[in-house]
């Protein structure tokens, strides 16, 4: 797996993609989250944010049901849930619940009737993620989906 680590210059959108980075006041709520009033809160970066990260380059090959399950995303309900989850624009967008903190974003391409998730954005933050290996990255992506939204059950020992 190819690993590149830049220093980025993102622009979010006006509509307000999210983007790892930010500062403690600077949130949105995430689109089509939250019943009757109830708000989802998660980490946006300003305008112009830099952020450092590792692309991560991923083929794993996902089913039109798999991504029906996955596109709902994860809402936490208690303080024991530590993952935000939610799906936008063929991008599924990993937060840490208690931080709000882009942990990963990965990446979808239609490949005829499934979908392939091609490639993994790490957030590379020291002050927002301490880890730095690109493969323990690349299985807590698929852990996450695989156990948050595909509700599958992995074995014991096994990660």
């Amino acid at each position: 797996m190819a690993r590149r680590t830049t220093l980025l210059c993102l622009r979010d959108a006006a509509r307000g993609t999210s983007s790892i980075g930010g500062t403690r006041n600077d949130r949105r709520e995430a689109p089509g989250r939250g019943e009757g009033g109830d708000a989802v809160v998660i980490r946006r970066g300003p305008t112009w944010a830099f952020w450092y990260r590792a692309l991560i380059r991923a083929d794993r090959r996902f089913s039109p049901k798999e991504i029906r399950q996955i596109k709902p995303g994860f809402r936490p309900e208690s303080m024991d849930d530590k993952w935000f989850i939610f799906f936008e624009q063929d991008r599924l967008y990993i937060h840490r619940s208690w931080t709000g903190f882009c942990i990963y974003v990965v990446h979808f391409e239609k490949a005829g009737r499934d979908c392939v998730a091609c490639e993994i954005h790490a957030n590379r933050n020291p002050k927002q993620c301490g880890l730095s290996d690109d493969s323990y990255d690349t299985r807590m992506a698929f852990w996450v989906i695989d156990f948050m939204l595909l509700l599958l059950r992995l074995p014991a020992g096994r990660f």
